[in-house]
């Protein structure tokens, strides 16, 4: 088994505290990463190569393999991030514009 390292951002006011370290099997992003892959995908972290993100109330993150991302551009993972966190906010928009209101 590889190293792993979690990218994640934490769901603030400013969206702007981004965390990459290294992260282990016992620890709680690892264990929620591995069931969303497994239920969701049929997968676990071990066979995943692919940039599936996750997203709860609090943050957005990934955990990938030390050799499915390059270290010396570690931005295009957090634009990743980002990416599925404003489409997924895009989707709820266009979910309220296409509502009926009533007067």
């Amino acid at each position: 088994m590889g190293k792993y390292y979690l990218f994640k951002i934490n769901l603030g006011d400013d969206e702007s505290e981004r965390i990459f370290r290294p992260i282990e099997d016992n620890e709680t992003e690892y264990i929620n990463y591995n069931k969303y892959l497994n239920n969701c995908y049929g997968e676990s972290i071990i066979d995943n190569e692919d940039y599936i993100t996750l997203k709860n109330e609090q943050s957005i993150y990934m955990i990938l393999r030390e050799n499915c991302f390059d270290k010396n551009d570690l931005e295009n993972v957090y634009e990743v991030l980002y990416d599925n966190l404003y489409m997924n906010r895009g989707e709820e928009f266009e979910e309220n514009n296409n509502r009926e209101w009533v007067s």
